[in-house]
């Protein structure tokens, strides 16, 4: 009896068939859709400067279209690079300039709000925020994702819009559960950032009206 072994094919090895059969297996949001579909062309007529291109990007059709398309959005802040964590997702967005403005409460002066703000290689900036008003936030941080501003100061701007924006939003979505709204703590963030914002803008246009 003939003993063989098992070999797992790379997937760079598979036949174009096999390969878009890979594909049309994933459930592909919309924003993915496109580049599956650029893909699926490029594999059916053989058009190897596409098809190396996205296959430059991983050894599954999974890791290939979401560092494709990772890849594609990094361009906007002049992440050029193609460098590849342990898991095999594109790690090359690394912002320079990199602030973080907080927002310390109370007598403990907590630490629950704070803006970091970044730059890109092409001098592009965006922005990340954490804020809370009690038992009650959101966060998220510096990323590809994020706004893109041409300048620090409208970053910047924008940024601290937001934060008070939040407080403002969250004040009203809790009117009906205080225990999730820290009035005390959001008049304390709203000071500041305010503060900040007509510094920045040279101008007092943001009215401080949450209370």
């Amino acid at each position: 009896m003939k003993i063989g072994l098992t070999i797992k094919m790379k997937y760079k090895d598979l036949s174009k068939f096999e390969k878009m059969c890979e594909i049309r297996k994933l459930l592909l949001s919309k924003n993915e859709r496109h580049n599956a579909a650029v893909y699926l062309k490029a594999l059916w007529v053989n058009n190897r400067k596409v098809i190396e291109e996205y296959e430059s990007f991983g050894n599954t059709a999974y890791i290939i279209l979401m560092n494709k398309r990772y890849y594609d959005r990094g361009l906007s802040f002049g992440f050029t690079e193609k460098i590849f964590n342990e898991y095999g997702h594109l790690d090359n967005a690394k912002f320079t300039d990199v602030e973080k403005i907080e927002f310390p409460h109370g007598k403990g002066k907590i630490v629950s709000n704070s803006i970091s703000i970044g730059k890109g290689v092409n001098g592009k900036w965006t922005y990340g925020i954490r804020y809370s008003t009690g038992g009650s936030g959101g966060a998220y941080g510096i990323g590809i994702w994020g706004n893109i501003y041409d300048s620090r100061e409208e970053c910047l701007s924008d940024s601290l819009q937001e934060l008070m924006n939040a407080h403002c939003k969250n004040k009203t979505a809790c009117k009906n559960d205080p225990a999730n709204f820290n009035s005390a703590l959001s008049r304390e963030v709203m000071k500041r950032a305010k503060d900040i914002y007509d510094m920045l803008t040279k101008r007092n246009t943001v009215q401080l009206s949450l209370f």
